[in-house]
């Protein structure tokens, strides 16, 4: 079974000079936001599934320069080669580094 990491969604919308504009039987914004709220819900349950198989095992992360702040502590993200998200204290001297990490 070959599951995604994570899926891309977005709701149809129409656009003027597209066949698709004149044709009967269009969803409503409520139901579309109805449908994009469980594929969401869906993503995130597969994202978190695809995390979990790498949790414990090593990965290289290239560390981004963006600071956030939680509370006090300053903090910085990355991603590895299969674009999990490292969040981490925030280290100047990581910024733009290949590091390997324990996910």
């Amino acid at each position: 079974v070959v599951k995604p990491a994570f899926i891309h969604i977005f709701p149809y919308s129409k656009r003027e000079g597209t066949k698709a504009y004149s044709m009967e039987g269009h969803i409503s914004e409520r139901i579309k936001q109805q449908r994009v709220k469980k594929f969401e819900m869906l993503s995130d349950k597969l994202h978190s599934e695809y995390v979990a198989r790498f949790k414990g095992k090593s990965a290289n992360v290239l560390f981004e320069s963006t600071v956030k702040s939680a509370g006090s502590q300053m903090l910085m993200e990355g991603y590895t080669e299969n674009y999990i998200r490292i969040v981490a204290p925030y280290n100047e001297e990581l910024i733009g580094k290949i590091v390997e990490v324990t996910i």
